[in-house]
């Protein structure tokens, strides 16, 4: 009577795929949309910076701001605060050690999580226009 040996090695294989086969549970599915407006600053566009929506959870999206105002981005659908920058270094050279003086075109506050910046971003286009106070 032969034996055959390659029977556990298979039932292994078997048992390997059965387990396998379920995969990892998926989170909540994250959906976006398109996100674009103006940022004005003292009624004026401002004309340079970063603007960035954060989302309650997930990753931030971000988008630069042209010299006209305008950006654009794709946001994660649903409520996001906001944070706007917009900064310049003052000298090209920096001291041996130091990092270059920056210049800030708008109040700090702007670009912290204590903004008061709010949108909620939903299905289809959005417009997103802010305009910053002193």
């Amino acid at each position: 009577m032969r034996r055959w040996f390659g029977f556990p090695v298979v039932c292994g294989l078997l048992l390997s795929l059965a387990v396998g086969c379920g995969g990892a549970p998926a989170g909540p599915k994250r959906v976006f949309a398109d996100v674009a407006g103006k940022v004005l600053y003292k009624g004026a566009p401002l004309k340079m910076g970063t603007i960035m929506f954060q989302p309650s959870s997930g990753a931030p999206a971000s988008g630069k701001i042209n010299p006209d105002g305008t950006y654009s981005l794709v946001g994660e659908i649903g409520p996001n605060t906001i944070t706007i920058t917009s900064v310049e270094e003052v000298a090209k050279i920096a001291e041996p050690g130091k990092s270059p003086p920056i210049q800030n075109h708008i109040p700090v506050r702007y670009g912290t999580r204590d903004s008061g910046l709010k949108f909620e971003v939903k299905a289809g286009k959005n417009t997103a226009d802010f305009d910053l106070k002193g």
